[in-house]
């Protein structure tokens, strides 16, 4: 697997609100924190192991964006997965959702591809049958009663209730080649569930 071209046929929407492509070259400004997480994925992944990331970060560095995007292509390296993205809070949750459908309407292979379902809560393709859900972690049984080969969980330091949610969680997605698990977040004091 080889993501650093992949991931920059992306369109994503900057700090001033002006659309541009991934850059994951040495000139960009947060190139050198996303290479490093893109790196792992790939090294782990070209192992033959499942995927799993934690990543603890510093603010405004894209990592959440570059998992994000690691997700979106995720289902189109391997087809028939159910992928999972979530946030502490709607709002968050709702603006890394809004990132895969702007993936999505600017990508450069979108005529290769159809919609199945395209709502505020869920993406899915006809061809891959791939189905991209997200959820809030307010919702400590989000998850629940699915089974994820693909799970993006985002700023996990602040879910309200991160040991029931990752306790239903980890069992609905395998430990087997193929899968992903990617858990980011800042910081959140010391002694708490993300830290350990």
């Amino acid at each position: 697997m080889d993501l650093t071209p992949k991931i920059e046929t992306l369109t994503i929407k900057d700090n001033r609100g002006f659309l541009k492509r991934i850059n994951l070259g040495l000139n960009d400004e947060f190139a050198w924190a996303q290479r490093h997480v893109v790196k792992e994925v790939e090294s782990q992944y070209n192992s033959g192991k499942p995927v799993r990331i934690i990543v603890l970060k510093a603010r405004q560095l894209g990592l959440s964006t570059i998992s994000e995007a690691i997700m979106f292509w995720w289902g189109f390296y391997h087809n028939n997965i159910n992928g999972l993205v979530m946030a502490h809070d709607a709002k968050t949750s709702a603006n890394l959702f809004e990132m895969d459908k702007l993936f999505w309407e600017t990508w450069p292979f979108k005529n290769l591809y159809s919609l199945k379902y395209a709502t505020r809560h869920q993406l899915q393709w006809i061809e891959t049958r791939v189905n991209l859900s997200v959820a809030t972690a307010n919702n400590a049984l989000s998850g629940r009663g699915s089974t994820y080969q693909a799970i993006h969980a985002s700023e996990c330091a602040f879910y309200a209730d991160p040991v029931t949610l990752f306790t239903g969680l980890h069992q609905t997605i395998h430990y087997n080649h193929g899968t992903i698990e990617i858990l980011e977040s800042t910081a959140n004091g010391i002694g708490n569930w993300f830290y350990h």
